[in-house]
């Protein structure tokens, strides 16, 4: 998606409104980048929801995209890390920003 919450692409669960989860994640975004600004913890790199029902990950993509993960309660947490991380640099090179 856009850093402003526009959904570019998505493979979701049908209860997963893309435009929605889009909404959520340039709200959440903006607040994690002042919080990171303000706490002197330089520039954003990923956003972590650890919930119950599994976790929701948010990783730059260049300076304009967000891949954005929602994962199932049972997921590895390293291994959603290290994919995420790799397709994130994956999408990045592919709109020529690696």
């Amino acid at each position: 998606m856009t850093r402003d919450g526009f959904p570019i692409a998505s493979v979701l669960a049908k209860e997963i409104d893309p435009d929605r989860l889009g909404a959520i994640s340039a709200s959440l975004l903006s607040l994690a980048q002042k919080t990171a600004s303000d706490l002197a913890r330089g520039d954003l790199e990923q956003v972590l929801i650890h919930g119950t029902e599994g976790f929701v990950l948010m990783v730059q993509v260049g300076n304009r995209q967000v891949l954005s993960v929602v994962s199932k309660p049972d997921s590895k947490l390293g291994m959603l890390l290290v994919e995420t991380k790799r397709v994130a640099a994956e999408v990045a090179a592919l709109l020529g920003h690696g």
